[in-house]
């Protein structure tokens, strides 16, 4: 779920960030240093120093530095080695010990993959996310492979084909299935309000929890966390539960014809949207079966019993007619320390 991250330490004074060990200078409205770290598996990570506000910013993809590619998810199992290559990388190129609890986002891209068995369902998926009623102050955009609803600090939702990246290797692309990628990106004050409080590096990377509790208060506000029907099922759905004829026409329009720049219609279409999130309905219809809330109680189900595993081992006590190894022990280890 964990791509892009933009991370911040701040009041940072270093002697060793200067031009003499290459790093560069650039202006862009205001000027900083900054230089570029290529790893061992084609990832890079950018490092960029404030010196107006002293701080040192870090700027990388999780799932990149992780697996060498963002089309293979980021796993929460294995976040350890992620946070070894961030905090070696800040010691080798400055000589000093961070750690990542130091470190607080300021930005965060989550994204989640549908993969599809044929093209006729990943185009339906398309096809529902064009339907998506921008979030305020929020501007649509439409690319060769999807589309992006953007507000000019940065915020918003885009949806694209991952399989048709060009950014990504030939190969891969050929391999990969029919596969929709939605990715919510926030900025500083939007990672603030969607987690509670500023997160540092080190919850985000190993809470899962925590990413998508996140993950399902965004969908919130688009409406994507309620359950989503084809056309007909919408149809039969407006017609017995909403009474007014001009919600049900234009809750059709959105289904058939959306439009986004004419400022009535948009009154009109956020009051149905307002009314089928309050009926427990999505109001977008979608032709192919697709679920985009994650059941996060899954997850804690799973650390619930890796802690059982845990403290059962660490007791000498078998669980269920079974002794645990330490090697399994070891595995189950990260998500008692992640909760």
């Amino acid at each position: 779920m964990l791509d892009t991250i933009r991370v911040s330490i701040l009041d940072f004074t270093n002697d060793k960030i200067s031009k003499e060990i290459g790093w560069g200078t650039t202006k862009k409205g205001l000027i900083y240093d900054y230089k570029k770290i290529k790893l061992a598996n084609k990832a890079s990570i950018f490092m960029s120093y404030y010196s107006w506000s002293q701080s040192l910013v870090l700027h990388f993809s999780a799932s990149k530095v992780q697996n060498g590619t963002n089309a293979i998810p980021y796993d929460f199992d294995r976040s350890g080695a992620v946070e070894s290559i961030i905090t070696k990388i800040v010691e080798d190129e400055l000589g000093i010990n961070v750690s990542t609890k130091d470190m607080l986002v300021c930005r965060l891209d989550l994204n989640l993959d549908f993969v599809f068995k044929n093209e006729d369902r990943a185009n339906a998926a398309m096809d529902f996310a064009e339907k998506i009623l921008p979030a305020r102050y929020e501007r649509r955009f439409d690319n060769e492979t999807g589309l992006t609803s953007q507000t000019r600090k940065g915020n918003g939702v885009r949806v694209y084909r991952k399989d048709k990246d060009k950014h990504l290797p030939k190969g891969l692309r050929e391999e990969m299935d029919p596969t929709v990628r939605f990715e919510f990106q926030l900025n500083r004050k939007a990672v603030t309000r969607t987690f509670g409080h500023r997160p540092t590096l080190h919850q985000v990377l190993t809470n899962q929890v925590a990413v998508e509790l996140a993950w399902n208060k965004l969908l919130d506000v688009y409406g994507l966390n309620k359950k989503i029907v084809t056309r007909n099922e919408l149809h039969q759905f407006a017609v017995k539960n909403i009474n007014q004829p001009s919600l049900r026409q234009t809750l059709k329009q959105i289904n058939d014809e959306p439009s986004f720049t004419d400022k009535k219609q948009r009154v009109k279409q956020l009051a149905v949207t307002r009314k089928c999130k309050s009926l427990g309905i999505c109001p977008y219809s979608c032709e192919t079966p697709i679920q985009m809330t994650i059941k996060v109680c899954n997850t804690i189900m799973k650390l619930r019993k890796a802690k059982r595993i845990w403290n059962n081992t660490a007791n000498n006590k078998p669980h269920k007619n079974r002794t645990y190894t330490k090697d399994t022990a070891r595995k189950a280890k990260w998500y008692l320390d992640s909760s």
